[in-house]
């Protein structure tokens, strides 16, 4: 495997004033956990859901809300993303080499991890489902958490 050359983080998120329904979602899961939702809190739920696309790391999401001014520390992001796996609304993906990163999307899909850039984007596959309900049909286990990830080269590194 190539040396990973993760790209930074893309756009910047929504403002508070656009907040998509997911954030209002994992706001809402922290409150029942009697986790106020400060102003920190907030921002890095925002960030996190802004930048769902590319899967970002804790830290991606630490710089980029110290880059936008936020008052944060490294310590309540960790915290806080640890909340919000424990709610399961989001998932770590951990990989051998590099840190772990998140993923918001909870349905089934596969992982395409560009092993030049460390890109990964998430491709719908539906019949994960089934390969859950068969490995449970045949042979009795549960299956908790189903996780595809697919190597290669994104498009992007194809054509360097």
């Amino acid at each position: 495997m190539r040396a990973s050359r993760k790209a930074p983080l893309g756009r910047s998120p929504p403002s508070v004033s656009s907040s998509p329904p997911e954030t209002e979602t994992l706001l809402r899961l922290l409150k029942e956990k009697n986790v106020r939702a400060s102003p920190q809190r907030s921002a890095l739920i925002r960030a996190l859901v802004g930048h769902k696309e590319e899967h970002p790391t804790a830290e991606d999401l630490f710089l980029d809300l110290r880059r936008r001014g936020e008052e944060v520390s490294l310590a309540t992001v960790y915290n806080t993303l640890e909340l919000l796996r424990q709610t399961g609304a989001v998932s770590e993906l951990g990989f051998p080499s590099g840190p772990t990163r998140l993923d918001l999307n909870l349905t089934p899909h596969a992982n395409l991890v560009c092993t030049a850039c460390g890109r990964i984007s998430d491709l719908p596959l539906d019949r994960l489902s089934e390969i859950s309900q068969q490995i449970r049909g045949s042979s009795g286990f549960q299956v908790q958490r189903l996780r595809f990830d697919v190597y290669g080269l994104c498009s992007n590194c194809r054509a360097d």
